[in-house]
């Protein structure tokens, strides 16, 4: 039973693969994961959506938004390959069952939405931080008017 035991078959045969390089692609499947820093239409995609955010929203300066300006931009890209992969290859895989992309395209997506409230950029977060913004604006408008009567009090 201990001859069982053995491995079977001869020496390795002596060849090997060269390592894979930084920014290979031979395991990417959607492009979903891809980072668009790899190559220059990606990135150029990447800016351009950018761009178009910035363009939506009031008083953009950069600055602060312009780090999540930038991440939703991302994440945008990353939807539309998502969406052209799962156009090419249906929304089930051969043996029927749901492609593994829909799962982290969910995930993306309540990212998305988050980001979009957070920016004012869908009409319900638009009307709460204008809201926001007409509350502060009348609570500074008491505390001026306060300060001011004790002013003229004092």
């Amino acid at each position: 039973m201990a001859d069982e035991l053995e491995p079977r078959g001869g020496p390795a045969r002596g060849y090997s693969w060269p390592p894979f390089e930084p920014g290979n692609q031979a395991s990417l499947r959607s492009g979903f994961y891809l980072s668009p820093a790899l190559r220059e239409e990606h990135r150029a995609e990447v800016e351009a959506l950018a761009e178009s955010l910035a363009a939506a929203l009031p008083d953009y300066n950069g600055g602060t938004f312009g780090v999540q300006v930038a991440q939703l931009a991302l994440k945008l890209w990353r939807q539309g390959r998502a969406y052209a992969y799962l156009a090419e290859r249906g929304l089930t895989r051969e043996d029927g069952s749901a492609q593994p992309l829909l799962v982290d395209l969910a995930k993306l997506e309540n990212g998305i939405a988050r980001d979009l409230d957070a920016l004012g950029l869908n009409p319900r977060s638009r009307a709460a931080l204008g809201l926001d913004v007409a509350r502060a604006e009348s609570e500074l408008e008491r505390y001026l008017a306060a300060i001011a009567a004790e002013a003229d009090g004092a």
